[in-house]
């Protein structure tokens, strides 16, 4: 279920996971907002292979 990578923007304001399947991306961002933080979903742009 947990992100095959993460990262935090260089500032800190933001920090973001790349996940192998949606459904871990989904359980995980449900997980966070039930902590109280702001969290999303978003699929990389067509044609990107990220390799």
């Amino acid at each position: 279920m947990g992100a095959a990578a993460a990262m935090m923007t260089g500032s800190g304001s933001a920090v973001f996971g790349i996940f192998g399947e949606e459904t871990g991306a989904e359980e995980t961002a449900e997980k966070l907002r039930n902590m109280g933080f702001w969290s999303g979903v978003y699929k990389l742009a067509a044609g990107f292979s990220g390799e």
